[in-house]
Parts: structure tokens; sequence; C-alpha cells
């Protein structure tokens, strides 16, 4: 088992998750325009839910991307790796509102399980991981994410302790 892959990994993953958060704490309202621009489903939720913000996608990658080129992942990876991280937190948001439930609320393994979970099925798909080491990053992602997340709460970076 390769453990560097692994840490690298984990680091572009959460990264690419909590440059959102600090971007919302630092810039507040500013540039927080909501990917679904507020549009409401047939089932009377919002498709995304206020959250989920083009600033976010944005700072995921300006955070992340120098990061992981910095570890050596060539840009097309660096760039799939964070994609489908963000298009795996956006899955859950979605899934999230079709299920009634407010934005920012709490789902543990829904709100972790895609976001990680994508970028490691691209990976071994690409043959950078095996599917051992990529069970490792999804599980350890789930498990660093939630007290990481509490201590940004205790912080005062994050609204809500998850």
């Amino acid at each position: 088992m390769n453990t560097e892959i692994i840490i690298n990994v984990l680091l572009i993953l959460g990264l690419a998750n909590g440059a959102p958060i600090l971007a919302a704490r630092i810039f507040g309202d500013w540039f927080a325009t909501p990917i679904d621009r507020g549009r409401v489903a047939s089932d009377g939720f919002p498709w995304l839910g206020s959250s989920k913000t083009w600033r976010g996608i944005l700072a995921a990658c300006l955070l992340a991307l120098p990061i992981a080129l910095w570890l050596d992942f060539r840009l097309s990876e660096a760039f799939m790796m964070i994609g489908l991280s963000m298009l795996g937190d956006l899955s859950s948001s979605f899934i999230k509102r079709r299920r009634g439930m407010v934005s920012s609320s709490r789902a543990i393994g829904l709100d972790q399980i895609p976001e990680a979970a994508l970028p490691v099925i691209y990976l071994w798909a690409m043959e950078h991981l095996s599917a051992v080491e990529g069970l490792v990053i999804v599980l350890l992602f789930i498990v660093v994410e939630v007290i990481v997340s509490k201590m940004l709460f205790h912080l005062h970076i994050r609204k809500r302790p998850y």
C-alpha cells in the first residue's frame, strides 16, 4: 500500500472541499451566486441549495490545484480529482434536497462518500490507486471530514459543527 498517494489524495480532497467553506467565511455574500440560481425543482425544493455557489467551485480549484501540481499530479489529473470531488458534493446536495433536507444539513456518509469516491474511482481507473488504497482514502476522508468540521465550527469558521 502506497501511503504517500493516500496522503496526497486526502490532502487534495480536503483542500477542495474545505475551500468553499473558507471562501464563504472570508468573502461573506460577495460572489456567492448559487449554482442553481435559486431555482426550485418540481418537488418544491431547490435543485442544490444556496450554499452551493460558483465561488465555492472557483475556491476549490484555486486552493487545491496548485497543491496538486506541487505534489506532482498532472494538470489533467488534478482537474479531474477536484472536479469529480465537487461533482460528488453537488450530487449529495441534489439528493439531500430531493429528500427535503435543507442546505448544510447533516447526512453522514452521503456528505462525504460521493466527493471522495468519484475521484478515487477515476484514480483507480487510471491505475494510480489499488482498490484497497481507494477504500482507505474514502474511509479516512469520512473520519477526517467529520473531525475537521467540528474543529472549524469551534474556530468559528463553520456555522454548524458538521
